[in-house]
């Protein structure tokens, strides 16, 4: 099997990827952990970009607010900027199956192109001029060379290569440098494609990374720091450290190396220069860091995860008489460094003999909004602690009524003048909370953790630890089992007597089964696809048909996604919309003629079960994950805990909002 797999441009013919995209600017932090950042060197611009495990790119600009921006659902390991231009690359993963490398153009918000590996990558980094993307993964030869404009293949280096953690070449791009955790620096030729040295050095390094012009490698092992002579492999300097996180910038007046080391309370600021490093090479004995400052006021719940260091900067002293540049005055760059909790910190990198107190420079302002649904003209949005009444308003007045609490709940559906509160993949009680008086009446506690809870009439029908459906009579109390199998993905009770149950498929199996909620008969439904989810259909609505998706693999691994329609009286199944890629998180709602559906995983799109045409809707700076509609607004509810309005005949976003302690920020 080939280590690389090219990914097609698995969308529709007709549609624009990520077309009409916005970025969101504000100071909130990531929502899960900093995972990496990167900056350039070049000029006198001082942004750069972290990224985070919420799958967010965020470039931050000088006067310290950052541009958000979604780029995945899958969490976001690596970024690296082409020094060339605006693009940025990223590897993006599930930590499991799923290795990709996507490039961004980051003023356009296109992707150019994404790749698919076998292996989990472990370096990624442009050639200094930008020329080629340099991936390296865990297997055996599996550094790769990619056309930074194209994603194609060059074939730069001649022999088979060690797997590696970093990569850099010289200014000219005619020389690479890598490191290999087997203890070994690399030089390569790259216009012959020969190797013209290697050094043996301390192995298993990680955070592998030079400095001072390229002169010097540092590492971190076993809460050591190793400082190591980058053209001979030789240990220069041992330094121990608690959980140290080394900071590097490429600017030309950087001469040395940033470390942090986390002491007690505080966090020390540390570093090594390279004059220091010299002195002694020359007299022998261990180079000593210098301690630049100390800061106090860090979290101790939290932890440093990921860190960079701004270049310094040179800017120029303009004359009074002349207005003409006389001079010039180094800025000292900044200490940037990410959190497991998604805060980001900076630190001034310049000496200081007092403990600082620090604080984040990002913040958690906005209420993470967890569900929404639907009742009539009014939406009910669910946030951690709270369940709010809200509803669209033209002059952007409109308020977040609180009409009861949740005590942690993750998921809501309307029943009658109340909502349902339950948590998926918890076994956390099921509550009925009624919105006109904000009493909660507890119903039942299941026995398994709950996949799927929906309403239908005074039932409550579920999917309990993916083997049992079983339906609970709100007013009754009545508990019955309906079905049980094995990798249940999702119900639709499509009448008193009909219950469909969606699932993983055996060899030669239908992912559709048929049950008789009566009489418990199964039937298996003619649907395609080794596994099928996400179903839908209107409560109480006398419509022909209820729609689901499905996916199919053929014998090569090649995935398709199909939202399908299956019609119960004439026991039809007709494929609507396809995608070819494997979408698992994919859903549908349906809206009187109107299907909508996430398929592609960047856009909704409605689909007219009627006319059969199809709306794309412009996309937040958010990914969706959810949709609700009442007769006059389509609201989507975004990833990040956001929510967008639509007129649901047009594609323009008419507003986002976001939820700041029980009102509205509202953004066009």
């Amino acid at each position: 099997m080939s280590i690389l797999k090219n990914i097609a441009f698995a969308f529709f013919a007709f549609l624009p990827f990520f077309a009409y995209s916005q970025v969101h600017i504000s100071n909130q932090g990531h929502q899960e952990a900093v995972s990496s950042f990167s900056s350039l060197a070049t000029g006198n611009d001082s942004s750069y970009f972290s990224a985070g495990n919420d799958g967010f790119l965020i470039k931050w600009n000088a006067d310290g607010t950052g541009e958000h921006y979604q780029i995945t659902n899958l969490s976001i390991k690596l970024i690296a900027q082409n020094p060339a231009n605006s693009e940025i690359a990223v590897y993006e993963t599930d930590n499991a199956k799923v290795h990709s490398v996507s490039v961004w153009d980051w003023k356009t918000l296109q992707r150019k192109y994404i790749k698919r590996f076998s292996d989990s990558i472990t370096s990624l980094s442009y050639t200094a001029q930008g020329s080629y993307l340099i991936v390296g993964t865990t297997a055996l030869n599996g550094t790769f060379f990619l056309d930074a404009q194209k994603g194609s293949v060059v074939k730069k280096i001649s022999e088979n290569m060690p797997i590696i953690s970093m990569a850099e070449t010289s200014n000219s791009e005619k020389t690479c440098v890598m490191y290999s955790p087997n203890g070994n620096l690399t030089y390569y030729d790259l216009e012959s494609g020969t190797r013209k040295a290697r050094f043996a050095t301390e192995n298993a390094l990680f955070q592998p990374t030079l400095f001072a012009n390229n002169e010097f490698f540092a590492g971190v092992k076993d809460n050591s720091v190793f400082i190591i002579h980058a053209t001979n492999g030789k240990r220069l300097a041992l330094f121990s450290a608690e959980n140290p996180i080394l900071l590097n910038s490429k600017g030309e007046a950087e001469t040395g190396l940033f470390f942090l080391d986390k002491q007690g309370k505080n966090i020390v600021l540390k570093y090594i220069d390279n004059i220091e490093l010299k002195e002694s090479i020359k007299s022998g004995r261990q180079a000593n860091f210098k301690i630049i400052a100390q800061f106090s006021g860090f979290p101790a719940k939290d932890t440093i995860t990921s860190a960079i260091k701004t270049a310094d900067r040179i800017i120029p002293i303009v004359g009074e008489a002349e207005g003409m540049a006389s001079d010039t005055n180094r800025q000292s760059g900044k200490i940037i460094f990410g959190t497991k909790s998604g805060n980001l910190y900076e630190l001034p990198a310049v000496a200081n003999s007092s403990v600082q107190t620090i604080k984040p420079m990002t913040d958690k302002a906005y209420q993470k909004i967890l569900d929404v649904c639907a009742d009539g003209t009014d939406f009910y949005i669910l946030t951690a602690d709270s369940v709010y009444r809200t509803a669209y308003s033209e002059d952007l007045s409109a308020t977040a009524e609180k009409v009861g609490v949740n005590n942690g709940s993750t998921n809501l559906i309307k029943y009658g003048n109340s909502v349902i509160l339950w948590s998926k993949d918890t076994r956390k009680e099921i509550v009925m909370l009624n919105v006109e008086t904000g009493k909660r009446t507890p119903l039942f506690t299941p026995s398994n953790a709950i996949q799927i809870l929906k309403v239908f009439n005074d039932e409550l029908v579920y999917i309990q630890g993916n083997s049992a459906v079983r339906m609970y009579t709100i007013g009754t109390g009545k508990d019955t089992e309906l079905y049980t199998g094995t990798a249940l993905q999702d119900i639709i009770l499509y009448n008193e007597k009909d219950l469909y149950v969606a699932k993983s498929a055996a060899e030669n199996d239908s992912p559709l089964i048929h049950v008789d909620s009566k009489t418990r008969e199964t039937v298996p439904v003619q649907a395609k696809g080794s596994i099928a989810y996400s179903l839908s259909h209107e409560e109480n609505q006398k419509t022909p048909a209820f729609y689901g998706i499905s996916v199919q693999s053929d014998a090569n691994g090649n995935a398709k996604t199909t939202v399908f329609a299956y019609k119960p009286a004439s026991k039809s199944y007709s494929p609507l919309l396809q995608f070819a890629d494997e979408d698992p998180e994919a859903f549908t709602a349906i809206y009187q003629e109107a299907l909508y559906t996430n398929i592609g995983k960047s856009q909704v799109r409605s689909y007219n079960t009627s006319s059969k045409k199809t709306l794309l809707f412009k996309r937040s700076a958010s990914m969706p994950l959810k949709v609700a509609r009442s007769p006059q607004m389509l609201l989507i509810l975004n990833r990040d805990g956001s929510l967008s309005w639509y007129k649901p005949a047009f594609a323009a976003v008419v507003s986002n909002w976001y939820l700041l302690d029980g009102s509205w920020e509202i953004s066009e």
